[in-house]
C-alpha cells in the first residue's frame, strides 16, 4: 500500500501560479479527483487526521496542500488535496476510508485525492538533473533556473532561448516532457559586477518596498525582488533588505510566473544606482566556505522564555542539548556548533539546506531552491538549528543571515554563546 503514494507536506497559502508561458512543451489537462469524506469537525481537524494517516500509511514527502484560487478541477479554493503517485488512486481511497471508519466526529470533511505521475522527490531529482545536463539538453549558459511545483505538479524551466534547447534529447532521456513548461527570459551573460549586459526591463525610483520584498518602481511597476541578484556600488549578491524607498534601480525580470504573487514580476537581478553609502550589512563579495547542511539538529519545541532571532558559537554542547531537551547528546567531537535561533513560516515550512560563509564574517543560510519561499505567510514559528562547524570556519562567523522567511534578517553572533 505504501509504495508510490505521496505523504503529507502542508502548503497553506495560495501561490498565485499562472498557466501562461513562453513555449509549452506539453499541455496539462484539468485534474480529476476522487473524494473521500472523513470525520472531522473542521478543516484544521481534517489536516490533523491526514497527517496521522500519512504517518501510518504513506512513506514519501510532499503532496498535501490546500487548493488555491487558481487550482483546476473540482477542488474549490481551500479544499484539502492529497496527491497520489499512481494511475489509480483507489487503493489510497480504500485505505483512507478504512482509517476514517475508526474516527468519531459529529461532522465530515471532504478530501480530494489526485493522481499524479511523479512523487515530489522525483520532481526534485529531475530539477537537479537539469543543472547537470548542460551541453546535452541545452547549450551551455542557456539555463537560468528550474522550479518544480507540487500544487500544479509541473516543472517551470526558464532558459535564455528555446533555440538553445534540445527538446528531442530531453524527451529521449526522460520519455516524456509533458510536465515541463518552458519560459524564455533574459540572457545569463553578466559583466564583472554580475550586472546583466542586456538593457534592464525597468529603470526608476523605488517608491515602496515592504518587509516581504515586494517593490514598486515609480508607483507603477510591481516587482518581487526576494530571489533576485542584488548589486550595489561594485558589491554583488547582497540581501534584498539593503534597498529602501528612494533608491534608483535597474531591474531585470524573468519570464516564468511569479510563484509568490502573480501580480508581481519576478526579478532576476536588481542594480542599485544610488550613491548612498550607508552600510546595512558588511560586504559579502568573497565566499570562503560553503556546504550543504548535513548532520544538523533542528529543535522546534522551545523551553519557556526562549528568545528567537539570535545566534551563538557553542563550544559546550551538553548544556545546550539539555536546555533544548534534545534526546541524546550532541557529539562533542563535532564542536564547535553554530546555533541559530530563527523562525519559519508555518504555512510553507521553508528550511535552510545550505550554509555559506564569507570573508566579511557573514554566514548565509539558504533555503531549498526547489521549494523557495513562495506562498509563505507572515506567521512566525521559532526553531533552533544546530550546525556542526569546522573550528576555523566558526571563528570567522560574526553574524548570520538566515533563510529569508517572513522578513527576518541579520542575527548577531555571541561567542562563546549559551542560548538558554
Amino acid at each position: 500500500m505504501k509504495r508510490g503514494i505521496i505523504a503529507a507536506m502542508l502548503i497553506l497559502a495560495a501561490c498565485g501560479e499562472s498557466d501562461e508561458s513562453a513555449g509549452v512543451a506539453g499541455e496539462s489537462s484539468e485534474p480529476d479527483y476522487t473524494t473521500v469524506d472523513v470525520p472531522a469537525d473542521d478543516r484544521e481537524a481534517l489536516l490533523d487526521v491526514m497527517r496521522t494517516w500519512s504517518e501510518e500509511e504513506l512513506d514519501e514527502d510532499g503532496g498535501l496542500f490546500l487548493a488555491s484560487d487558481s487550482s483546476a478541477g473540482a477542488a474549490a479554493n481551500g479544499s484539502v488535496v492529497q496527491q497520489v503517485a499512481a494511475d489509480d488512486v483507489s487503493a489510497a481511497a480504500e485505505s483512507l476510508t478504512a482509517f476514517a471508519e475508526t474516527l468519531e466526529s459529529g461532522d465530515e470533511q471532504t478530501v480530494y485525492l489526485q493522481s499524479v505521475p511523479y512523487r515530489e522527490d522525483e520532481l526534485k531529482q529531475l530539477a537537479e538533473r537539469f543543472t547537470e545536463e548542460a551541453g546535452n539538453w541545452y547549450e551551455h549558459g542557456a539555463l537560468i533556473d528550474v522550479v518544480s511545483s507540487i500544487r500544479n505538479h509541473e516543472m517551470d524551466v526558464r532558459v535564455t532561448s528555446m533555440d538553445a534547447v534540445d527538446e528531442a534529447a530531453i524527451r529521449a532521456d526522460l520519455g516524456s516532457i509533458s510536465f515541463i513548461t518552458w519560459h524564455e527570459a533574459h540572457s545569463n551573460e553578466r559583466d564583472d559586477a554580475n550586472v546583466p549586459v542586456e538593457a534592464p526591463d525597468y529603470t526608476g525610483t523605488v517608491t515602496e518596498i515592504d518587509d516581504d520584498f515586494f517593490m514598486t518602481i515609480d508607483d507603477e511597476n510591481d516587482v518581487d525582488v526576494m530571489d533576485g541578484d542584488i548589486m550595489k556600488e561594485g558589491e554583488e549578491q547582497l540581501p534584498p533588505d539593503i534597498m529602501e524607498a528612494g533608491d534608483e534601480v535597474e531591474v531585470w525580470i524573468g519570464g516564468a510566473p511569479n510563484m509568490r504573487d502573480e501580480a508581481y514580476d519576478a526579478a532576476i537581478a536588481v542594480h542599485v544606482l544610488t550613491d548612498e553609502t550607508e552600510e546595512r550589512l558588511p560586504t559579502v563579495d568573497h565566499e570562503s566556505w560553503s556546504a550543504p547542511l548535513e548532520g544538523e539538529t533542528k529543535v522546534t519545541m522551545h523551553p519557556d522564555g526562549g528568545e528567537p532571532d539570535r545566534a551563538a558559537i557553542v563550544h559546550e554542547p551538553e548544556p545546550l542539548a539539555e536546555s533544548l531537551r534534545i534526546p541524546g547528546d550532541l557529539d562533542p567531537e563535532e564542536t564547535p556548533f553554530l546555533a541559530v535561533v530563527s523562525g519559519e513560516s508555518g504555512s510553507c515550512a521553508v528550511e535552510p539546506t545550505e550554509i555559506r560563509v564569507f570573508e566579511s564574517g557573514l554566514a548565509e543560510l539558504h533555503p531549498d531552491p526547489a521549494e523557495g519561499h513562495e506562498g509563505c505567510t507572515d506567521d512566525y514559528n521559532p526553531y533552533t538549528l544546530i550546525i556542526p562547524m569546522q573550528p576555523d570556519v566558526a571563528d570567522r562567523i560574526e553574524h548570520v543571515q538566515p533563510a529569508p522567511v517572513s522578513g527576518h534578517s541579520e542575527l548577531p553572533v555571541e561567542e562563546p554563546g549559551t542560548l538558554y
